[in-house]
């Protein structure tokens, strides 16, 4: 009687034991490879909002509103400064003229001068000196192969119509950053948004659904 019925037997159970061995294991190691890998890219994303949220800070401070457009975020960035004011208080029996400057403000104890010096820094300086990225690559989601966050802006009402208030947000859903990535992880149109065009909000968050026209 011939061996190889029995033979196949054992060789299919053997490649099937391989084969649940294999997928055991898949399915243990993907769970821990997608959450490492996606905290990685979830930090790289919020490090770029960051980033865009002190432009659009600086933006507001020279404008007194906040922009919808990346080029016109980096022109005003770019080209314009901040004015910042440096206060001290000196004793008056140590005040000098000629290292503090004339006309010293009064304190409230009398005993002391309030010193207030005012001088501009360029925004590049502040904001872009140490960026890893070239700064016009500012507006593109990491790992996103070349895709950008979306931005809008607008002006909202507050305290029941007195106040018209500008705000802007930011968004970048996952199925851009996350791309190549195991989508029985996530929701692709969940992920990161920043500010808001219907509330005064100007805080970096994770959505369970963010807008982005595509």
């Amino acid at each position: 009687m011939s061996n190889l019925p029995l033979t196949l037997l054992k060789l299919s159970l053997a490649a099937l034991v391989v084969f649940l061995g294999y997928r055991f294991y898949a399915d243990l190691r993907g769970p821990i490879v997608f959450t490492k890998e996606s905290a990685l890219r979830d930090e790289e994303v919020i490090k770029k909002l960051e980033k865009i949220k002190q432009a659009q800070d600086a933006y507001y401070r020279v404008t007194g509103r906040y922009t919808d457009s990346f080029d016109s975020l980096l022109i005003v960035c770019m080209r314009d400064s901040f004015t910042l004011q440096n206060e001290q208080l000196i004793l008056r029996d140590k005040y000098d003229p000629a290292v503090h400057g004339k006309n010293p403000q009064v304190y409230g104890d009398t005993t002391k001068y309030r010193i207030v010096n005012t001088y501009q820094v360029a925004i590049r300086d502040s904001l872009f000196s140490r960026l890893s990225y070239p700064v016009e690559d500012i507006s593109l989601i990491p790992f996103g192969e070349g895709k950008r966050f979306h931005m809008a802006a607008s002006v909202i009402e507050a305290a029941g119509g007195r106040y018209k208030v500008p705000t802007y947000e930011v968004t970048a859903p996952k199925k851009y950053y996350y791309k190549g990535l195991n989508t029985d992880y996530f929701d692709p149109m969940a992920g990161y948004q920043l500010g808001s065009v219907t509330d005064a909000n100007t805080d970096i968050y994770p959505s369970p659904s963010v807008y982005y026209p595509d």
